[in-house]
């Protein structure tokens, strides 16, 4: 008789099946196994014969082996039972974040990396389920009011793994976020709009009786939200762009929250600061528009410039203007607007036709009084004939190519005022004739030895050394001649008295009085 026995252990899924068929020692030949539907022969060697098998699945197995026998021994055939259980010794790491009321957080649920099935957390009878993706299953739980909660997380298992249950606690803290809406405005001036701005919870509920405050053009602003959690205030500023803060502070139950926007304010008086030449035909334009921003025509407005006021009446396109016949010089006219009360200051400059500046120099030097002329149009005025006075005589005079215009000069020492005219225009500077021969009146005692001093100068002011210069006092002629600083000087002897010294050099001559006391 033959005689065979089956070795076989339980196993887990994943793990591999170690089958052993013991026979006589001296038998010989294979035997055949059977496992799951499968037959395999597996040759006897030393009265054993050992048969590996994976791929498994969980279940309960009966494994079947035949012996056919051989010249020694009969056929004969034995079972054996065996299980492959699924792994239930694996780790189920879960994390909870901090979880705030009414807000969508995320609880993330870490199998081993080829586990599959789903996730499923119950919270305060409520269910939440998520698919295991690469070991992860990633739970989104909404809804939860503050307080502690028990946390119940299951996950279903698979083919390989077994299923677990995990028990805990979990705290949702109240939610103190607010939201603040408020948008930028954009409005005419004065046109009634008013800047609001709503505060509500996390939940969208509005926060009564909280303070708004609005920081703008300088100024902040509180007001105080009313049932709908609405605060507002009005915008009568002049037009203009404002950058706007508006502020909650917050509260024991609230958060804090600040937004930035930007009120713009729109005129109702449309125009542009005007530059234009003397009593050229250039006028200057303004559109009026009432506060809803429909043009004012054919009403009456006001212009202010230089201190008079200005009545006009617009077209139908709500444009009024006004002719500037002002003397060149940098004005500011105030446009009015009757409807909406606006008024708007402009900058108009007015260009002269002459430009100029005052004049020094030294007498009968090279220097000449210039002026620069332009025509109406702004061009320059080439070939055209200007009048200058100075001294109560008038000259005339053409402009170069470069609408340059020149007077020589040659009055005696002294200031002048010197008017170009052109074109109506008539502006006045100031020309100083500076001497080239320097003296001064001279006070003294008798027999002090004092000089009479007289400076000689180059048409640059430049002291002129070894010039003679003639002196005439009490009748007496003397002639001196200046060092190397220009000066030439005469010692005076004249008795107590009050003398007129004349002074002479070069075709020019100047008095000056010697007090001797």
């Amino acid at each position: 008789d033959s005689s065979v026995a089956v070795n076989v252990n339980n196993i887990k899924v994943g793990e591999e099946l170690t089958i052993t068929v013991n026979v006589p020692s001296d038998a010989t030949g294979d035997v055949t196994v059977s496992v799951d539907g499968k037959e395999y022969k597996v040759a006897i060697e030393n009265g054993k014969a050992v048969k590996t098998i994976s791929g498994l699945k969980a279940d309960d197995y009966t494994v079947t082996v035949k012996y056919a026998g051989d010249n020694n021994y009969n056929e004969a055939t034995a079972d054996a039972e065996f299980s492959v259980s699924k792994i239930s010794d694996y780790n189920m790491d879960i994390s909870v974040p901090e979880i705030k009321e009414g807000v969508n957080s995320t609880i993330s649920v870490d199998l081993p990396k080829d586990a599959t099935g789903t996730v499923t957390v119950e919270i305060d009878g409520k269910k939440y389920t998520a698919n295991v993706i690469d070991g992860t299953a990633n739970v989104i739980v909404s809804g939860l009011s503050a307080g502690d909660y028990n946390i119940t997380t299951v996950y279903s298992g698979d083919a390989k793994y077994d299923s677990m249950t995990k028990k805990g606690n979990i705290t949702v803290i109240p939610n103190i976020n607010v939201n603040l809406d408020v948008s930028d405005v954009e409005m005419f001036y004065h046109d009634g709009t008013r800047l609001i701005a709503k505060l509500t919870d996390f939940q969208g509920k509005p926060i009564v009786n909280a303070t708004i405050y609005f920081s703008i053009n300088g100024v902040i602003y509180a007001k105080t939200t009313d049932a709908n959690g609405t605060a507002s205030m009005g915008l009568n500023l002049d037009s203009n762009v404002y950058p706007v803060t508006v502020t909650y502070n917050g509260s024991a139950f609230y958060s804090k929250i600040s937004k930035n926007i930007t009120v713009t304010i729109n005129s109702s008086i449309i125009a542009d600061d005007l530059v234009k030449m003397y009593q050229n035909a250039t006028r200057f334009y303004a559109k009026f528009m009432g506060s809803d921003g429909k043009v004012l025509a054919n009403t009456q407005v006001k212009f202010n410039i230089n201190g008079v006021f200005y009545t006009k009446t617009t077209n139908n396109d709500g444009v009024a203007d006004l002719g500037i016949m002002l003397r060149p010089g940098t004005y500011i006219l105030t446009a009015y607007n009757p409807v909406t009360g606006e008024q708007q200051g402009f900058n108009i400059t007015v260009k002269s036709l002459i430009v100029q500046n005052d004049l020094t120099k030294y007498y009968m030097n090279a220097s000449k009084f210039q002026a620069t002329i332009y025509d109406k149009n702004g061009s320059l005025a080439v070939n055209k004939n200007v009048t200058f006075n100075i001294n109560g005589v008038f000259y005339t005079r053409t402009t170069d190519e470069n609408g340059v215009v020149s007077l020589g000069i040659s009055l005696r020492p002294g200031e002048y005022v010197i008017t170009t005219m052109y074109e109506g225009l008539d502006l006045g500077n100031t020309v100083t004739v500076l001497p080239t021969l320097v003296t001064s009146d001279l006070n003294m005692t008798y027999g002090d030895g004092s000089n009479f001093t007289a400076q000689t100068l180059d048409g640059q002011g430049n002291p002129l050394a070894n010039q003679n210069v003639s002196f005439n006092v009490n009748g007496v002629f003397y002639h001196k001649v200046t060092d190397d600083n220009g000066f030439a000087s005469l010692t005076i002897r004249l008795m107590s008295g009050k003398y007129i010294i004349t002074s002479s050099w070069n075709d020019f001559q100047t008095g000056n009085n010697i007090i001797i006391s």
